[in-house]
C-alpha cells in the first residue's frame, strides 16, 4: 500500500519575532516599571558621572634633527650606488636612550625646582608618559593630572630641563 508521506510545509505568512505594535502594547501594560527602570539608570549614571574627578592631559613633543649632510654626498663603495637622502639615517639617534634620560630623576628634580607649585619627584615620574614617534625622530611627553595648568607646566618644565642638560 501506498501511504501518503507527511511533508512539512513552510508558512509563508510568518510573523516577525517582535514588532513596534507589540512593543507599544507592552509599554502600555508595564509603563510604571519601565519608567522606574529608566529613571534609575538615568539618575545612577548622572550620579557616577558627577562623582568622577576631572583628569587633564598635557603633552608636548621634542624633535631630534639628524645631520643628513653626510648622507647626501656618500656613495656605497661596495655596490657603487649612492644612498637615498630621504631614507632614515644609518646611525639614528637612539631615542630609547633619550626616553630613559627624560624619565630620569635628575630631569624631574631639575623641573621641580622651576615649578611654581610643590610636587614630589615620584609623582612626576609616575605620571609622565614618554613615547617614541613611529617612523619619526620625535619624543612625545604627556602628563595627566587633576589641574590643567599644572599638567601643562610639568610637561613644559620637563622639556626645558631636558634640553638644558
Amino acid at each position: 500500500m501506498n501511504e501518503p508521506q507527511n511533508v512539512p510545509q513552510q508558512q509563508e505568512d510568518a510573523k516577525p519575532l517582535f514588532s513596534v505594535g507589540s512593543l507599544i502594547y507592552a509599554l502600555k501594560r508595564q509603563w510604571l516599571p519601565a519608567i522606574i527602570v529608566f529613571a534609575t539608570v538615568l539618575v545612577g549614571s548622572a550620579y557616577l558621572t558627577n562623582r568622577q574627578k576631572p583628569l587633564y592631559e598635557a603633552s608636548g613633543a621634542l624633535i631630534f634633527k639628524v645631520d643628513r649632510a653626510a648622507q647626501l654626498a656618500s656613495v656605497d663603495t661596495a655596490s657603487g650606488s649612492s644612498t637615498d637622502a630621504s631614507a632614515p639615517a644609518a646611525q639614528p639617534i637612539s631615542l630609547q636612550n633619550e626616553e630613559l634620560v627624560l624619565r630620569s630623576a635628575a630631569v624631574a628634580d631639575e623641573a621641580i625646582k622651576k615649578l611654581s607649585f610643590p610636587i614630589k619627584s615620584q609623582d612626576i615620574l609616575a605620571g609622565v608618559k614618554v613615547e617614541i614617534g613611529k617612523g619619526t625622530d620625535t619624543l612625545t611627553i604627556a602628563f595627566k593630572g587633576p589641574n590643567a595648568k599644572e599638567a601643562a607646566e610639568i610637561v613644559n618644565q620637563m622639556m626645558k630641563s631636558y634640553t638644558e642638560n
